[in-house]
């Protein structure tokens, strides 16, 4: 797993800069910049939600207040695509700022426990290897766009972007065992069951 530094030193090299002994962090060098690009690639990937960020039949309670405050589920990290599960999938609620909002009554307050499921923003080195790849080639891309924009180091960018996101994506299926036969879409093109003779039921 790489580290931060690691990450930017990656995304300088991608752009024909040399590589720097520290971070800059919140400073005004090429490689705060450069990390600045890695954290904004980082929450637009993660966002979307993987089999690594996300969790489910994960019970909130009320405050004192009565109210789900989203920033609590998970440590103060941040909460993406917040939703109810399980048994509680129908209810109706929706995130209002920090807390969750009940749409069937019109209120912010809940008078017992949810089930939820949710991702969340893991920071950049627990990040799994294949999705950390992705991270820097987006990054160092966007990067090259704001910084260098030469456009033979652009399009061989985009390139190494979308090879990396192929890459993620299946690692992101092998991790959470999908099986691609048995989804709702296959179901369709398969048409109806059949049993071990081939006869339909």
């Amino acid at each position: 797993m790489k580290t931060n530094l690691t990450a930017v030193n990656d995304i300088l090299r991608r752009v024909g800069k040399p590589p720097v002994s520290a971070l800059d962090t919140n400073g005004g060098s090429t490689h705060a910049h450069a990390e600045r690009f890695l954290e904004d690639a980082n929450r637009d990937v993660q966002k979307r939600g993987w089999q690594w960020n996300s969790k489910y039949n994960i019970t909130a309670s009320p405050d004192n207040s009565s109210n789900i405050v989203v920033s609590t589920l998970e440590g103060g990290a941040e909460i993406f695509n917040v939703d109810t599960y399980g048994t509680d999938t129908n209810k109706n609620v929706t995130r209002q700022g920090n807390n969750l909002f009940d749409l069937d009554n019109n209120t912010a307050t809940f008078t017992g426990d949810l089930k939820l499921q949710y991702s969340y923003l893991l920071t950049f080195p627990n990040v799994p290897d294949a999705f950390q790849d992705w991270i820097i080639a987006k990054a160092a891309l966007e990067f090259s766009y704001s910084v260098y924009p030469d456009q033979a180091r652009v399009a061989r960018l985009q390139n190494e972007v979308q090879m990396a996101e192929v890459h993620a994506k299946r690692a992101e299926m092998r991790a959470a065992d999908v099986q691609v036969l048995d989804t709702a879409a296959l179901m369709q093109v398969r048409g109806r069951p059949r049993t071990p003779d081939r006869s339909v039921y």
